[in-house]
């Protein structure tokens, strides 16, 4: 089950983790070289967004590895 969390969830959520984060990046980037004008509420969804799908991931697999514990515990 571990196994296949890490194969088949977590890279998903890893690209989109990196998606979000190079968002956000660009923003960034776009406010301090062209002076982009963002209402401040913007970044800090974004920020927030990236935050909870990091935790996200974190807990998917956090909860896997418990959940593989308890089944192996389980079947002894």
């Amino acid at each position: 089950m571990n196994e296949m969390v890490n194969a088949s969830i977590v890279p998903f959520g890893c690209e989109y983790e990196k998606l979000l984060a190079q968002i956000l990046d660009k923003l960034v980037s776009l406010k301090k070289t062209v002076n982009l004008k963002l209402e401040p509420a913007v970044l800090a969804d974004q920020k927030e967004h990236l935050s909870e799908v990091v935790s996200k991931i974190y807990y998917v697999r956090r909860n896997t590895k418990e959940l593989v514990k308890l089944l192996e515990k389980a079947n002894r």
